[in-house]
């Protein structure tokens, strides 16, 4: 199953924001102890302008094979017979 990332377009990058993720983000927990430990924090408390990420990878194409890997997954995912055999009421057990 394929599906189309749609209106996705480098255009609707908001480009003035770039240079934010270089600038404005607090240190990485990886930064002040090193690996194997993990702290979740708000996106607010990461960045203070929302933007995280290194822009310098991204492109146009990777973004459009994000979209539509993630798309796939999902829709693999709704796609199986079995979850929607679960019960998704309270049921008496006997």
């Amino acid at each position: 199953m394929s599906h189309s990332s749609g209106g996705l377009s480098g255009r609707l990058a908001a480009r003035d924001r770039i240079p934010l993720a270089k600038s404005n983000r607090t240190p990485d927990v990886k930064d002040l102890v090193g690996g194997g430990v993990y702290r979740w924090r708000t996106l607010g408390a990461m960045s203070a302008s929302g933007v995280i990420g290194n822009p310098d990878a991204a492109s146009e194409e990777k973004g459009h094979r994000l979209i539509a890997g993630i798309a796939d997954e999902i829709a693999g995912k709704l796609l199986n017979e079995e979850m929607w055999g679960l019960p998704y009421l309270s049921e008496t057990v006997a």
